[in-house]
Order: C-alpha cells, then structure tokens, then sequence
C-alpha cells in the first residue's frame, strides 16, 4: 500500500509581511481591517500559532501588493511537527 502524502502546511513569513509593512507605513491594525480580519488573529499569524486558509492568503497579497506566494508565505510539511 501506498502513504498518503500529508499536504504541507502554510505560515505567514513574518519578516516578510513587517518589510512590507514598513514600506507602505501600515500598522498592523490597518493591515488587518483592509483584509477583513481581528489584529488578533493577525498577531497570531504573525506568530505562526495560526495558519491563513486560502482567502486570507488572497487577502494579505492583495493588500500588501504581493504577486507571488513566496513573497508572503511558506511551506512546512506536517512531519516536521
């Protein structure tokens, strides 16, 4: 029998989203009311204790002007957990 692949897992690459940030001079209470979410749950992906779903994903590129995924996110399998 074959394993299933477990499918990685996405994470905010912080240091990432901060350059960002502080290039367009957001706070990040601004950041999360333009993708629709609490700084609460922004601080938690930040801290990577959350991981966005697709549509956050497609939120935080659209406001931090991000064109690829890489320049947001990374992958981490489940292993490594």
């Amino acid at each position: 029998m074959f394993r299933r692949r477990r499918p990685s897992r996405v994470f905010l690459r912080r240091e990432l989203v901060w350059e960002r940030l502080n290039r367009l001079s957001l706070t990040q209470i601004e950041l999360a009311n333009m993708v629709g979410i609490t700084s609460g749950y922004l601080s938690l992906l930040l801290a990577g204790q959350r991981r966005p779903g697709p549509a956050c994903r497609r939120k935080l590129m659209a406001a931090l002007g991000a064109e690829r995924f890489e320049d947001l996110f990374g992958l981490e399998p489940d292993d490594a957990h």
